[in-house]
């Protein structure tokens, strides 16, 4: 299963890994079961802690290829399947694997899309909030604020709650430039985030 390590049969993940690389993988459609999933990785010491980035990363079936970008720019890249990205069963977890690997840091804005963004789009959508009625849009996260039954509301109309797990909670944090220019956070506004929670979704503008 796609929760159960190796993890090679999920849809598609994304990692920050302690080397300041960015990786992204991929399983498509009719993979044989345990079958490998497609991987692209950017160079090491590309993300630096205490900065704010702008990560995209898109699969374009048709193009039978696979892209990361940060901050807009094409940092990695590689070959897809033109069946697309299999259904897999399981929760989209933000900020970590089930129960390991858990991301410290602050994430700010997440949108999810089922067909592949063009560049300029990416770029377009960096410094723009969404209305979130976008084509193809199905679901986006701004970590504002949670809704009255203690969910993170889907600002689209598909209506994709999220679950804060653990000691994950909102925080807010003021940065006075562009999170996409590398703009330093000031780390004392921060609140101290547990190791040993899942920090799904904060406060980050």
């Amino acid at each position: 299963t796609p929760d159960q390590y190796p993890y090679n049969m999920r849809e598609f993940g994304l990692w920050l890994n302690e080397a300041g690389s960015l990786e992204f993988a991929a399983t498509p459609v009719g993979a044989e079961e345990n079958g490998r999933a497609r991987q692209i990785s950017s160079e090491a010491g590309i993300v630096r802690a205490g900065q704010w980035y702008h990560v995209a990363v898109v699969i374009d079936a048709v193009a039978e290829s696979m892209a990361i970008y940060l901050n807009g720019e094409r940092i990695a890249e590689g070959t897809f399947s033109a069946s697309g990205v299999r259904d897999s069963p399981g929760f989209l977890r933000i900020g970590g694997i089930d129960d390991r690997d858990y991301f410290s840091g602050v994430v700010d804005e997440l949108q999810i899309w089922n067909r592949a963004l063009s560049r300029r789009e990416v770029l377009l959508n960096m410094n723009r909030p969404l209305l979130g009625s976008e084509d193809g849009l199905v679901a986006y996260y701004t970590f504002d604020e949670l809704d009255e039954g203690g969910f993170l509301p889907d600002q689209t109309e598909k209506g994709h709650k999220g679950l804060l797990h653990g000691d994950a909670h909102l925080v807010s944090v003021q940065v006075l430039m562009s999170p996409v220019a590398g703009a330093q956070v000031d780390t004392t506004a921060l609140e101290v985030l547990a190791q040993s929670a899942e920090p799904v979704g904060h406060r980050g503008f």
